[in-house]
C-alpha cells in the first residue's frame, strides 16, 4: 500500500461527507459487477491451464470437464510465455535532441551525466528478483485471464535525525517497486478508451493487525471483517478460507487525491491523500495490457475463448483415441479342450519346449493359428488412426490461430535451411506486434519510475544508487573561494616583491649598497617560501577536473523541471527476442563495411568541400539508424562522426598554403644559386657590422657602470656632472675611432 507518501488530509476539514465514501463504494461495486462474468472465466481458465480437477466428479466427468487427456491450453501458454517476453527489457536512457541543444562540451556533458544517473536509478529499481517475479505473474494473468496490470510503488525508508530546534525525519533509502495486481483486485471507472478513465483502484486484503498498522488503531478496530477469502490450499483440493477485510486505493485523476475506503467501514474515509508522486497522467500504472483488444470498449477477452471451440474437440478427439485404444487388445477364442496347453504355453519360460499329445490334430486343423479365432479390430484401428489424423489437424488450426506454427518450433525437418528461416521469419511476423505491445507496456511502466526517481529521489538517494562522484554546490563554492583566495595571494605577494624591490633599488642608489644586496637576497628567500605556500594550496588536475562537472543540485534541478525532461531525455528498451544471430552477424558485418566505406569515399571530397560535411553526418547517421545495433554503437559513431566535421571545419577556417608551381619553384632555385656569392659577401658586410655593434654595447654597458660606481662614492652632482662630460666626450672620441676602423675594415 501506499504508506507514508503524500500528504494526509483530514476529511471533516475538507468537508467531505459521507455520501463522498458512499459514492465511491458504489462505483466500486459497479466496475465489480461490469466485469463479473469476465472474472468468473478467468478463474476457471487458471484452473484449468493448471488441469486442477473436482475430486467429487467421477473420472470421466473430470476428463470431460477439464480438457481431457491434451490440455492445449497450458501448452499454448506456456509457449507465449516464453516466446512473448523472454526476459525483462534492459532500460537505456538517451539523450534526446541533445547533439542539437548542446552549444559547447559542458552542456553535452551535463546531458549525459543526467541521462546515466537515471538510467543507473531505474535500473537499480528494476533489475532485481522481485521485478522478476511481478512481471511473471503479470505475463500469466495477460495470456490466461486476458489481462495484465503492473503498479509502481514508492517506498522510503526513514529514520529519525536531530536538528538545532527538535528531531526530524531523514530519508535512508528509497526505492521503486513493481507490483503485480491480480486480475481480481483491479478497478477501473467506466470509458470507451483509457482516456476517459478518471479513477482506477486496487484492492488490499488486510488483517487486523495490518488494518491496526496502517491506518491506527482506532479505525482499524471499527473496521467490520465481513469477507472470507480464498487463502492457501490445506492437505486436500479445498482452500482455506480466511476473514480478511478489502480495502479499496482508489486514486482520483480529477481530484488528484488517493482515497482509501472499505465495505466494513462506511462512515468515513480509512484515509485521504494528496497526489503523492506529482505524475503527469496522476496514476502509477498504465492503461491495462490485454491480449485482445477492442475499440469499442476497454474489456478484457481471455485468450482461449478464441479457440475453445476447436481446443474442446481436440480433447475429445483425444478422448476417443484413448478409448479406441484400451479396446484394441490381443485376445482369441480356441477349443476348450485345449485350455490346459495354452495355459502351459503362457506360462512357460524363454527358450522352453512344451510338450503335447495333441500334434497330429493340431497339424490336421491346419496349424497352430488355426485353432484361435480373433475378434475383428480392424475398424477399430482405421477409426483410431482417422482421430489420430484429426486431432493433428485440430491442433494445426489452433496453432494458426495464436500464431504457433511448426516453423516457429523448428519442427520441420523436410525443408532446406533457407526456406526454414524465411517461413520462421515471416510467422514471427505475427507475434512481433504482440511482443512489442508488451514491451512497450514495461516502457511505459519504466516510464513512470524514471518519473518517480526524478520528482521524488533525495540527491543523496541518486548519489548512493548511481554511484556517480559529482560535486555539490557547496564543495564548488568552497573551490571557488579557494580559487580566489589563491589568486589574491598570488597579487598581495607580487605587490609584496615589487615593493621589497623597489626599496633594494632605493637602498643601492643611495650607497647602501650591503643593505640593499640583504633585502634582494632576503626577497629571493621569501619568494621561494612563498612559492612553496601557493604550490600547496594549488589544487591539482584531477580536482579541478572534478569541480568542472556539474553539480547534483544542477542535475536535481534539471529532472525536476518536467518540461525540459521530457524534451532532452528519451527511455527506450533494449529488447529483441526474434534477432536471428546468422542474420545479426550479417548486418553488423555490413554496417562496418558501409561505415568504412562512406569514411574513405567522403573525406577527400569532404576536405575540398567542408560545406558537405553536416550533410554527411546526417547521411550517415540515417542509414546506421536502418540497423538494429545498440545504441552505444550508433551513439558512438555520431560522436565520431561530429568530431571529424568539427575537426574538419576548424582545419578549413585555417588560412590554406599557396600552391606553387613546381617550374616556378625551378626558377626560383636557379636564382637563388645564381645569387649566392652576392649573398655571402653580403653576409660578410653585416657580421662585420654586428660585431661593430656588440663593441658598441659593450661601451655602452661600461658608462652604466661607471655612473652606478659614481652615485655609490656619493659624487658631489657638480663633480660627477663634469667628469661624466668629460667621459662623454673621452667615449664620443673612441666612438669615432671605432667608426672609422669599421669603415677601413669594410673597404
Amino acid at each position: 500500500m501506499t504508506k507514508n507518501i503524500g500528504k494526509i488530509i483530514d476529511a471533516k476539514s475538507e468537508g467531505l461527507e459521507s455520501k463522498d465514501i458512499n459514492f465511491y463504494l458504489s462505483e466500486i461495486s459497479a466496475a465489480g459487477n461490469r466485469e463479473k462474468e469476465w472474472r468468473l472465466a478467468a478463474e476457471s481458465y487458471f484452473r484449468k491451464y493448471a488441469s486442477e480437477r473436482d475430486s467429487a466428479l467421477g473420472a470421466d466427468e473430470r476428463l470431460r470437464r477439464k480438457g481431457g487427456r491434451f490440455n492445449v491450453f497450458y501448452s499454448n501458454t506456456e509457449i507465449l510465455k516464453s516466446a512473448l517476453l523472454p526476459d525483462i527489457p534492459h532500460l537505456i536512457i538517451e539523450r534526446r535532441f541533445a547533439k542539437e541543444q548542446a552549444q559547447d562540451d559542458k552542456e553535452k556533458q551535463f546531458y549525459a551525466a543526467v541521462s546515466e544517473i537515471v538510467e543507473r536509478a531505474v535500473s537499480y529499481n528494476t533489475n532485481d528478483g522481485a521485478a522478476a517475479d511481478e512481471i511473471e505473474a503479470f505475463k500469466y494473468d495477460y495470456l490466461i485471464a486476458g489481462r495484465g496490470v503492473l503498479w509502481c510503488v514508492l517506498s522510503n525508508k526513514t529514520q529519525e535525525g536531530e536538528e538545532a530546534d527538535g528531531k526530524s525525519i531523514e530519508i535512508v533509502e528509497q526505492r521503486v517497486k513493481i507490483e503485480h495486481i491480480n486480475y481480481d483486485d483491479f478497478r477501473f471507472s467506466s470509458g470507451r478508451k483509457w482516456s476517459e478513465v478518471w479513477w482506477i483502484a486496487r484492492r488490499h486484503l488486510l488483517k487486523r493487525q495490518d488494518l491496526i498498522e496502517r491506518f491506527g488503531a482506532k479505525k482499524g478496530e471499527a473496521v467490520k471483517i465481513e469477507a472470507r477469502v480464498e487463502g492457501k490450499k490445506d492437505k486436500g483440493d479445498n482452500y482455506i478460507k480466511e476473514n480478511l477485510a478489502q480495502v479499496w486505493e482508489i486514486w482520483d485523476r480529477d481530484e488528484r487525491r488517493i482515497y482509501f475506503v472499505c465495505e466494513g467501514y462506511p462512515d468515513d474515509f480509512l484515509e485521504i491523500k494528496e497526489d503523492p508522486y506529482k505524475l503527469d497522467n496522476f496514476y502509477p500504472t498504465v492503461e491495462p495490457l490485454r491480449s485482445i483488444r477492442s475499440n469499442l470498449n476497454l474489456k478484457a477477452v481471455p485468450e482461449y475463448e478464441i479457440y475453445k471451440a476447436e481446443a474442446e474437440d481436440l480433447s475429445e478427439c483425444a478422448a476417443r483415441a484413448a478409448k479406441l485404444i484400451k479396446s484394441i487388445q490381443a485376445k482369441a477364442f480356441y477349443p476348450a479342450r485345449y485350455k490346459d496347453l495354452i495355459k502351459n504355453l503362457e506360462t512357460s519360460e524363454d527358450n522352453e519346449y512344451v510338450g503335447i499329445d495333441v500334434t497330429g490334430e493340431i497339424n490336421d486343423a491346419g496349424g497352430i493359428t488355426s485353432i484361435f479365432a480373433y475378434p475383428p479390430i480392424e475398424a477399430k484401428q482405421r477409426v483410431a488412426a482417422g482421430l489420430y489424423e484429426h486431432q493433428n489437424h485440430l491442433l494445426n488450426v489452433i496453432y494458426n490461430i495464436t500464431g504457433i506454427s511448426d516453423i516457429m518450433r523448428n519442427a520441420s525437418t523436410d525443408e532446406t535451411a533457407t526456406a526454414t528461416r524465411q517461413k520462421g521469419r515471416f510467422g514471427a511476423l505475427r507475434l512481433q506486434e504482440r511482443q512489442k505491445a508488451i514491451d512497450n507496456y514495461i516502457k511505459g511502466i519504466y516510464s513512470i519510475i524514471t518519473e518517480i526517481v526524478c520528482e521524488s529521489f533525495t540527491i543523496g538517494s541518486l548519489r548512493e544508487i548511481s554511484s556517480i562522484s559529482l560535486p555539490t554546490e557547496e564543495q564548488k563554492g568552497q573551490y571557488q573561494g579557494r580559487i580566489e583566495l589563491l589568486a589574491s595571494k598570488q597579487q598581495e605577494f607580487q605587490e609584496q616583491i615589487k615593493q621589497a624591490q623597489e626599496r633594494a633599488q632605493a637602498l643601492i642608489v643611495s650607497g647602501r649598497k650591503e643593505e640593499g644586496q640583504r633585502l634582494i637576497a632576503e626577497i629571493e628567500r621569501r619568494s621561494q617560501a612563498a612559492q612553496g605556500q601557493l604550490q600547496k594550496m594549488q589544487p591539482n588536475a584531477e580536482t579541478a577536473k572534478f569541480m568542472s562537472l556539474p553539480t547534483w543540485e544542477s542535475v536535481k534541478e534539471f529532472l525536476e523541471n518536467n518540461r525540459l525532461r521530457s524534451y532532452l531525455l528519451d527511455i527506450e528498451t533494449a529488447f529483441s527476442i526474434w534477432a536471428d544471430d546468422e542474420q545479426t552477424r550479417k548486418e553488423r558485418i555490413e554496417l562496418l563495411n558501409i561505415w568504412t566505406e562512406s569514411i574513405q569515399k567522403a573525406m577527400p571530397i569532404i576536405a575540398q568541400a567542408p560545406e558537405l560535411a553536416q550533410t554527411f553526418n546526417k547521411l550517415i547517421s540515417w542509414a546506421i539508424d536502418g540497423f538494429r545495433a545498440s545504441r552505444s554503437v550508433k551513439n558512438g559513431i555520431e560522436d565520431a562522426l561530429s568530431q571529424m566535421v568539427e575537426k574538419i571545419k576548424q582545419q578549413a577556417a585555417q588560412p590554406k598554403q599557396q600552391q606553387v608551381d613546381p617550374q616556378l619553384l625551378l626558377a626560383q632555385a636557379e636564382q637563388t644559386r645564381a645569387q649566392g656569392e652576392v649573398m655571402s659577401a653580403q653576409a660578410k658586410v653585416q657580421e662585420v657590422q654586428q660585431e661593430a655593434k656588440i663593441k658598441e654595447e659593450e661601451i655602452k654597458i661600461k658608462v652604466r657602470e661607471l655612473a652606478i660606481k659614481e652615485a655609490e662614492l656619493g659624487i658631489k652632482e657638480r663633480e660627477f656632472g663634469i667628469n661624466s662630460q668629460a667621459k662623454a666626450a673621452d667615449i664620443k672620441i673612441k666612438e669615432d675611432k671605432n667608426v672609422i676602423e669599421a669603415l677601413k675594415a669594410g673597404s
